[in-house]
């Protein structure tokens, strides 16, 4: 861990553990057998989630930090966003026919970008490189509170997504174009 200003080491851990996630506060990870585990930089692991079974037979998930105390999950073509303390502040599946396999939160929770893909012939295709023309790709952001997209982006293959700090905009970086799309304000 560093400090931003004189980037200077502050602590340091062992890989031992496979720390992957981490937060000012938290270290996370998913074991294999589905579970979330978190813990303080100093203390023992506890699991705060059991993220279940894929029907499709998946078992990959991604789990990050979007705060120091919450974590947006995506697996089984769902997202979640998780305390660390194991409350769900938001959970949602894939549209009928959509694939989900990343997503972003904004710093304060309020919304959720989950890029998704056709399923069927399209991940076949991605699979080898082939894809061709225009994908029905989309970038689909969620207003957490109401459970509804509040914005539809169309992306391209490479594809990358930040929330600015206060959450009023996502920066999308898709086909080497940056575009900012802001958000709607929300109480």
């Amino acid at each position: 861990m560093l400090t931003t200003s004189p980037l200077r080491e502050v602590r340091r851990w062992d890989n031992s553990e496979a720390l992957s996630v981490a937060s000012e506060k938290y270290f996370a990870k998913v074991g294999r057998n589905n579970i979330l585990y978190v813990r303080e930089l100093n203390g023992p692991w506890h699991a705060v989630a059991d993220l279940g079974p894929c029907r499709s037979g998946s078992t990959h998930a991604e789990a990050r930090f979007t705060n120091d105390d919450s974590l947006v999950v995506t697996r089984c073509e769902a997202v979640q966003l998780i305390r660390a303390d194991g409350q769900i502040s938001f959970s949602m599946h894939a549209p009928k026919g959509r694939g989900i396999n990343d997503a972003w939160a904004s710093p304060n929770g309020r919304f959720v970008a989950a890029p998704t893909t056709t399923l069927g012939g399209l991940k076949i295709a991605e699979a080898f490189d082939m894809s061709s023309g225009r994908a029905p790709r989309r970038i689909l952001v969620y207003d957490t509170k109401s459970g509804s997209p509040v914005a539809s982006i169309k992306y391209t293959w490479v594809h990358q997504c930040a929330f600015s700090p206060d959450s009023s905009a996502l920066a999308v970086l898709s086909g080497g174009i940056m575009q900012l799309y802001s958000l709607p304000r929300v109480d």
